[in-house]
């Protein structure tokens, strides 16, 4: 993420600097309009640089469906190589579970309000592609868990099979297992992320782009005043009208929501610029290791 951002500035000087020379040597003058144009011309190169940025920090926080399989897969195995010694010494051996990633699983992103109350949709960039699965509900999922029966794999009655489960946590208590990756730091900058992204909410700008996304989704025949009511009116259809319209309904508004606050989102994001340089600018080694992790996680799952 670094270099990509320094390599793009370094090119904006390069090419400021060949436009100033060619000016000098040609020794024209320039219309006033058009000066106003080219010096318009940096910031919005820094506006799209800032929104790219944005987007790129974004995607990389998110980890893709092989990276979530890649994680569970790990920790269970860490979990289970943990406790196994434990679960011997308690005379109850481990029965190891199975698992089984679907690689063609599609992630989506959720609606509605994350863990601190704030509108998760608005700060995330909209994904078109990703709105056709839908929120989330509909999508399918993205790992099975296939663990055999311990009762008929151990030949363990109901007693037998209950001090199996007492002594299965209680390992888990008296084990230390390692993390695949660090969990604290990655919730961490995701909270840092929606932070940046909800102190838009207070600027005065945000009502005129509030209204420009429910004016949008009106005209595709929604009644919606901002994303964070979707998921609660989709509830309401699937309790309603049943699975199968349910999801129709469901990818129909996500991609109607993705459509209206895409021409928006520069704007939403450009209400609090320089909150959001100042986090990127601070936060890029973090979110560059994380997405490290990512990769490896996504290597696991994949092998």
């Amino acid at each position: 993420m670094n270099s990509r951002r320094w390599i793009s500035r370094t090119s904006c000087v390069l090419v400021v600097l060949a436009l100033g020379a060619c000016g000098a040597a040609v020794g024209q003058s320039v219309p006033e309009d058009t000066l106003s144009v080219a010096q318009d011309r940096p910031a919005r190169a820094a506006s799209d640089e800032l929104v790219a940025e944005v987007i790129e920090a974004f995607f990389a926080l998110r980890p893709t469906i092989p990276a979530q399989a890649g994680f569970n897969l790990l920790n269970n195995r860490l979990i289970e190589d943990s406790i196994e010694p434990c679960m011997v010494e308690k005379g109850t051996p481990l029965v190891r579970s199975e698992l089984s990633v679907d690689k063609d699983a599609i992630a989506v992103f959720g609606a509605g309000k994350n863990a601190n109350g704030v509108d998760a949709r608005w700060p995330a960039p909209p994904d078109r592609e990703g709105a056709r699965n839908g929120l989330g509900l509909a999508g399918p999922a993205n790992i099975d868990y296939q663990v055999e029966d311990e009762a008929v794999t151990l030949g363990l009655d109901d007693v037998e099979l209950e001090r199996y489960g007492r002594n299965y946590d209680a390992c888990l208590v008296e084990t230390a297992v390692p993390l695949p990756f660090d969990r604290a730091a990655y919730a961490e900058l995701v909270a840092q992320y929606y932070d940046v992204g909800s102190a838009a909410f207070s600027s005065p700008g945000f009502a005129v782009i509030s209204v420009a996304y429910s004016d949008c989704m009106a005209g595709r025949g929604y009644e919606v005043k901002a994303p964070e009511e979707i998921l609660d009116i989709v509830k309401g259809i699937y309790a309603e009208k049943g699975v199968v319209d349910g999801a129709n309904y469901e990818r129909a508004i996500a991609v109607s929501d993705a459509e209206c606050r895409a021409p928006l989102f520069t704007e939403f994001i450009l209400l609090n610029a320089d909150g959001w340089r100042k986090w990127l600018d601070g936060a890029a080694p973090e979110i560059d290791k994380i997405g490290l992790e990512f990769a490896r996680l996504s290597a696991e799952a994949t092998r």
